[in-house]
């Protein structure tokens, strides 16, 4: 239901509209089990399936003006996605055992195929979204494409290739760490391109880039890891002591734990900040989007289930799973000077209609994958 925030007489009012989601953990549950069981049974082959019940069920729980939002794909092309994907993974594991050669040609193809197929995994997923049976689009050329992803590639490939073919010391080590802090400005670039090329009923989304808030939120994240990685260490050589297990033992429990507690932890709260940091910074037309996740409820929320579920070997993961879900949909409200039941049936204020050309070679490529591949 929407609500108008008081607002000074002089200044126009603002209509708020929060979506809402309204799962409830038992129906996920049942859901949860089932794909797990039937994921061992045919060792992984039904995970497109599974993915499809699982997107679609949250995509069905998630409400705005009263109406649900869907999910709806073609599981054969998540299947083709994951295959993709998995060799891409086995390749990027071992191709350097071949030659350094076959080595470097993968990350040089990388570079080039992986803009393609990161614009096939967005239209995917994002024409198999939709609401009120309208779906969300995604175009590109192929100049944004390159521009958007190309930098986050470098900084990944670039320092692999390098450690696997040169020997790492004096300046080598500077050639592998260095591009490590371009990370935050790239993946600001790829969030606006991500933003900026999605639209809705012919209308994109815009996106305004703040470069320097994704460094902060990155030396977040970084505090935070060595935080995490200085306590469990000190836990670790403790428990040492006490126990009197050998180096190799100590050494194998201390990277699952901080492994375990990077992923339960750190991740949460890093994903909450840079959830409310790109939210509050896209725009839709006139309608703006406001996300007021704060850190300290996803900690509260981290502290409340992550041991949970460790302590149940993963069985609580799908109370988890809702709860992170209701905190992360309901942080987020639209707010616009105009009804938001006007802004969807007519023309958006000073925004052109997105481009449906067919013609770039990127969107033609993207259409003809068409997959999902996890990015």
């Amino acid at each position: 239901m929407p609500f108008d925030t008081a607002q000074p007489s002089h200044l126009p009012v603002l209509h708020t509209y929060r979506l809402a989601f309204t799962g409830r953990t038992a129906d996920y549950w049942r859901i949860w089990t089932v794909n797990l069981t039937l994921n061992v049974l045919t060792l992984g082959l039904y995970s497109p399936w599974a993915k499809l019940r699982k997107m679609r069920w949250f995509a069905s729980h998630t409400e705005m003006l009263g109406d649900r939002f869907d999910f709806q794909a073609d599981p054969l092309r998540l299947l083709l996605g994951r295959l993709v994907a998995l060799v891409l993974f086995v390749l990027y594991g071992h191709v350097f055992q071949f030659s350094k050669w076959a080595g470097v040609s993968f990350a040089v193809a990388m570079l080039v195929i992986s803009p393609v197929l990161f614009a096939s995994a967005q239209r995917f997923k994002l024409r198999a979204s939709s609401w009120r049976g309208i779906q969300f689009d995604f175009h590109v050329s192929t100049k944004a494409c390159y521009a958007g992803c190309t930098p986050i590639l470098m900084i990944w490939l670039v320092p692999w290739a390098v450690l696997h073919t040169v020997p790492l010391g004096g300046w080598t080590w500077a050639v592998f760490l260095l591009p490590w802090l371009a990370l935050p400005w790239a993946h600001a670039r790829l969030k606006a391109m991500q933003h900026r090329r999605s639209s809705f009923l012919g209308r994109s989304f815009q996106f305004d880039t703040v470069t320097e808030s994704f460094y902060f939120n990155y030396l977040f994240l970084i505090g935070l890891a060595l935080g995490v990685a200085l306590v469990l260490g000190v836990a670790v050589s403790l428990l040492k002591g006490w126990a009197g297990i050998g180096n190799n033992v100590h050494i194998l429990i201390g990277m699952v734990l901080v492994a375990l507690v990077f992923y339960m932890l750190t991740w949460p709260l890093f994903a909450a900040r840079q959830q409310k940091l790109v939210w509050d910074n896209t725009r839709w037309g006139d309608v703006q989007f406001v996300c007021d996740i704060r850190t300290k409820d996803a900690l509260r929320l981290v502290i409340r289930h992550g041991p949970l579920v460790l302590l149940s070997a993963g069985l609580w993961w799908p109370v988890a799973a809702v709860a992170w879900a209701r905190l992360r949909v309901q942080a987020i409200a639209l707010t616009s000077e105009r009804d938001l039941e006007e802004v969807v049936q007519r023309p958006l204020l000073g925004e052109p209609p997105a481009s449906n050309s067919k013609t770039a070679t990127g969107d033609a490529a993207a259409d003809m994958f068409g997959l999902d591949l996890g990015w």
